[in-house]
């Protein structure tokens, strides 16, 4: 059975436009392509910016955080990076285990778990409280006294000296910690 001229030139017509479709297709699916490795490209060249900008840091300043977590790792877990602690440790926040008119004790939670802090209060202590509010979000500090400071009451002190080593320490600021609630805006769920 022969094709009549009429089938061959809807055959030929339909690969004509196959092929114009194809060809206009082409250069659309080369540029993505393109766009894709340039952005690919343009990833491991700012990564290697950020590693040579880190090699020179480290060179400048060799006891920094970062040349210390590389050198350093954790005997426990060996694969995680070991985190740098600040050198001094100036301030400590906890709950109010006890007050007297020379020192308050309070217990804070650690990394290592629960731990005790006695602050030496003295006549240059000072001693404030800050009140959060969430309508409007306001934080406003008034100046306080010690008997203000109440059985786990949250509060953040203050030293001059190094916290880090010695539990007992005398305080330069007594910052007590209070929330004042929004006000009931008389919706209910029931």
């Amino acid at each position: 059975m022969k094709k009549s001229p009429i089938q061959k030139s809807k055959k030929s017509v339909r690969k004509r436009v196959l092929s114009e479709e194809t060809k206009k297709t082409i250069p659309v699916i080369k540029k993505s392509i393109l766009i894709f490795f340039g952005m690919i490209l343009g990833v491991v060249i700012i990564g290697a910016i950020a590693e040579i900008k880190m090699e020179s840091v480290d060179k400048k300043f060799p006891g920094s955080i970062a040349l210390n977590t590389a050198q350093k790792s954790s005997a426990k877990y060996p694969a995680t990076a070991k985190v740098g602690f600040p050198i001094a440790i100036l301030n400590v926040n906890g709950s109010v285990k006890s007050v007297s008119k020379d020192e308050i004790e309070i217990k804070t939670s650690v990394c290592q778990g629960e731990k005790k802090y006695t602050g030496k209060i003295t006549a240059r202590t000072e001693i404030i409280k800050r009140e959060r509010q969430n309508n409007p979000p306001s934080i406003e500090e008034i100046d306080a006294k010690l008997s203000d400071i109440k059985k786990d009451d949250q509060v953040t002190l203050e030293s001059l000296e190094d916290i880090s080593k010695e539990p007992v320490f005398e305080v330069k600021r007594v910052i007590i910690e209070k929330l004042i609630a929004a006000p009931d805006a008389g919706i209910r769920i029931e």
